[in-house]
């Protein structure tokens, strides 16, 4: 019998979530369009940001007190900023940045076949670096992917129609 493939689509942290992610939207589109694989995302990025700072996002939610929007605006980026850096540096050390253990559940409890890394910026090396050390089944694919992700990925692919071709298991024409 067929059993369906489930593949996530992971978009990891370390940018400001300004807008979606278009890479891991675009690839979604595309997946759904082409084959009959469950297919999720999961932005990490966000997931951080909801995380680490909340007071923020309240801020953000709440459109009738921006009266120091541009200060609290401020605030916020230069305090995410430090936070990339820290966590960044962690990794560098060889220890673990914050909230990995939290990530990785988030992409265990999805009990996907494939997990699929979108690595656009290379600020976000750092955290996927420590991510796929510790998962297995993956692929990373994207502008910013490095020797370094090369060599603790399942497999890196250079574009959707490889990442389509893993999922099916054959070569598509």
């Amino acid at each position: 019998s067929f059993v369906m493939k489930k593949i996530l689509l992971v978009y990891p942290p370390f940018c400001t979530p300004a807008s979606p992610a278009f890479s891991i939207t675009n690839l979604y589109s595309f997946l759904k369009s082409n084959c009959d694989a469950e297919i999720e995302v999961l932005d990490l990025n966000i997931e951080f940001h909801k995380q680490k700072f909340g007071e923020y996002r309240e801020y953000y939610k709440d459109t009738g007190k921006w009266d120091d929007y541009d200060s609290r605006t401020d605030e916020y980026k230069k305090l995410s900023s430090k936070t990339y850096s820290e966590n960044n540096n962690k990794v560098i050390e060889g220890n673990k940045p914050e909230l990995l253990d939290e990530m990785l559940k988030l992409i265990n409890d999805k009990k996907a076949d494939v997990v699929a890394f979108s690595i656009v910026y290379s600020s976000q090396a750092f955290y996927a670096y420590s991510l796929l050390k510790e998962l297995k089944n993956t692929v990373i694919g994207g502008p910013a992917v490095n020797e370094k992700l090369r060599s603790v990925a399942g497999k890196t692919l250079n574009n959707e129609m490889e990442l389509l071709e893993h999922i099916e298991g054959r070569k598509i024409d």
